[in-house]
């Protein structure tokens, strides 16, 4: 495949258990833990954040045999975001970042539906609220932007480094 992307490739299988796509090998690499959500760690390709079936959020890197584990919510989803800052959404709705310096979980009063953490900076993400109105806020900043027009059920971003676009 001559076009294939360069990174790796995770999923979660209808039984619930999680993979990584292998090219080196062309094969799945499948792991015995059943997971409810998956986010792929942006600095390398051999770990990934996920969340296991009891809501508890944990790191795995599979090829250095490492594990960390991020206790005090319960979670439902999860989104890595700018210097591998994770966030999440508890299972009672509430959005929440991890503190790393803390080794605790920031949480925030309003309760989203979907978050999608701003890979550009560990500060910010974007959200959609409970009537589908989508936003960002960096926290550290304390700035709120809104995205006004549509009423939204997912969002997905991504940063280009060093392109440039030319509109003619």
């Amino acid at each position: 495949m001559s076009n294939s992307p360069s990174g790796r490739l995770w999923a979660i299988q209808e039984n619930g258990v999680w993979a990584r796509w292998a090219p080196e090998h062309s094969r799945w690499d499948i792991f015995s833990e059943k997971v409810s959500e998956i986010a792929a760690d942006p600095s390398t390709s051999s770990a990934c954040y996920f969340i296991n079936s009891d809501g508890s959020v944990h790191w795995r890197d599979v090829d250095g045999n490492a594990n960390e584990s991020f206790p005090g919510i319960t979670a439902k989803a999860i989104s890595v975001g700018g210097n591998n800052r994770l966030w999440a959404i508890q299972e009672n709705g509430v959005w929440t970042r991890w503190a790393p310096e803390h080794s605790r979980w920031d949480i925030f009063s309003e309760k989203v539906s979907e978050i999608a953490a701003d890979p550009s900076t560990p500060s910010a993400c974007y959200f959609i609220n409970s009537d589908g109105s989508v936003h960002w806020r960096d926290v550290d900043g304390n700035v709120n932007e809104s995205f006004p027009g549509i009423t939204a059920k997912a969002i997905s971003v991504v940063f280009l480094n060093n392109v440039q676009y030319d509109i003619n």
